[in-house]
């Protein structure tokens, strides 16, 4: 059965005031400009705000403490994620996890290359540098006269090969 959010609420408050006393942080995060970082900012400040923390919304990637990552992969290997909580790119991050990415770049065998890479996506799994908010998601606005569209998973779309199909309702 799940626990009911008043009740979680009051534990999560208890262990705020455990961690840091009464000199509670201010949470530093960046979003991106428009309705919907604002909607998150506000639930974020609303929801912290009921354990006791402060949220503030800053203006650069590098003087927050969260930063909410929207990018689409470039390409299929784990890699280019996994670099994101590289310790010269992340302030809180994991040394071991970075041994890892460079054994993993380093090696010639795809199949070390893949379990190195599992590892270091392990560490980071365990120490919480990524907290996922969503499930990855991906469409596209496509009018229905437009023939010859294929979706992919890098979201890019020539124009090589679309045509408007005469007669349903085009210019």
């Amino acid at each position: 059965m799940a626990t009911p959010i008043a009740e979680r609420r009051i534990a999560l408050a208890a262990e705020a005031g455990r961690l840091f006393g009464s000199e509670k942080p201010t949470i530093r995060v960046f979003l991106p400009d428009g309705p919907g970082g604002d909607i998150l900012f506000n639930r974020l400040v609303t929801d912290w705000g009921a354990i006791g923390l402060t949220a503030e919304r800053t203006r650069s990637a590098a003087t927050a403490d969260l930063t909410l990552v929207d990018a689409v992969a470039p390409s299929t290997s784990p890699a280019w994620f996994l670099r994101r909580f590289r310790c010269q790119f992340a302030a809180v991050c994991d040394e071991e996890a970075d041994k890892l990415l460079d054994a993993a770049r380093d090696t010639l065998v795809a199949a070390q290359r893949g379990a190195l890479l599992a590892q270091a996506a392990a560490r980071i799994d365990d120490d919480q540098l990524f907290l996922p908010l969503t499930a990855p998601l991906r469409w596209s606005l496509v009018s229905a006269r437009i023939k010859g569209f294929v979706g992919n998973r890098y979201a890019r779309h020539t124009l090589t090969d679309l045509e408007q199909n005469p007669g349903s309702g085009g210019s």
